[in-house]
């Protein structure tokens, strides 16, 4: 479980008359991309030798200057999302023992967005909306260096996202699995479904807990907390767009470390039918 901390909100969103951040600019987490298209199609309407090599794979769309600020024309009722999309723009780490979020910059090449996830998302009589995340690509493996040159691996996921609030600020948790699955092994052959349960001869009583940390693996899912805001809305395309902030819990090297914690922020699109 996360480490109780201050709340948090998207900055600005409800402000935001689109989802996308300064062309031309770019956070310490992240690399800087081609200029993206706008539109429902984004990447898509691209052939694969234009998108190739691109980063556009990478990029969540945009909704177009005329889309409408909050929720706008959309009505009340529930609706299929499609073509969610997550892209990071920020990521920050907290190590353990420390008060402070620190930028990190990243190592992993450009395919750590989320897309093409599916959900739900109900808009209610007075202004409130649930957004449920059900199926997609909703991982991605994300390795960030921070100051000093130590590496934290995470999984980036929003898996069974589940968030409800007023447009500028639904709140929510998830599921994050473990970076590393059961049947990963360590060096000396040690998994949690897998491999060797103790490889170390006879230790001292007082060693024993130490000792378990290392030897009995787990590969436990934990959870995470999200804050979206919803930024812009294109009643006649479908479209949705907005920002998100989430925390979440590192990679504990199945459970035999203390992991760091990870704040990313970052915009989110989908289309609802």
């Amino acid at each position: 479980m996360l480490a109780a901390t201050a709340p948090f909100k998207p900055a600005a969103a409800a402000a935001a008359p689109s989802a996308a951040r300064p062309r031309g600019r770019c956070a310490a987490a992240v690399r800087c991309a081609a200029a993206r298209p706008e539109g429902p199609q984004g990447a898509w309407a691209k052939s694969y030798l234009e998108v190739k090599g691109s980063t556009l794979a990478n990029q969540c769309p945009i909704l177009g200057a005329d889309a409408q600020q909050g929720l706008g024309d959309v009505k009340p009722g529930t609706f299929q999302l499609d073509k969610f999309c997550m892209e990071p723009s920020s990521i920050k780490v907290k190590m353990p023992g420390s008060k402070e979020f620190e930028p990190s910059t990243l190592l992993t090449r450009n395919t750590y967005s989320l897309d093409q996830m599916t959900g739900s998302v109900t808009v209610k009589g007075d202004g409130s909306v649930a957004l449920k995340q059900q199926d997609g690509i909703d991982f991605a493996p994300v390795t960030v260096k921070i100051r000093g040159g130590e590496m934290v691996p995470f999984m980036f996921t929003v898996k069974n996202l589940n968030i409800e609030g007023k447009a500028d600020g639904l709140t929510g948790d998830f599921t994050v699995p473990s970076y590393r699955g059961a049947t990963f092994m360590d060096p000396q052959g040690r998994g949690a479904a897998s491999g060797w349960e103790y490889v170390k001869g006879l230790a001292a009583a007082g060693a024993q807990e130490e000792l378990a940390a290392e030897n009995v693996k787990s590969a436990a899912a934990t959870v995470g907390e999200a804050a979206f805001a919803i930024a812009s809305t294109d009643a006649a395309t479908g479209e949705i767009a907005g920002v998100f902030v989430t925390r979440q819990l590192a990679d504990d090297d199945l459970g035999s470390k203390d992991p760091a914690t990870i704040e990313i922020e970052g915009i989110w699109y989908g289309q609802l039918s």
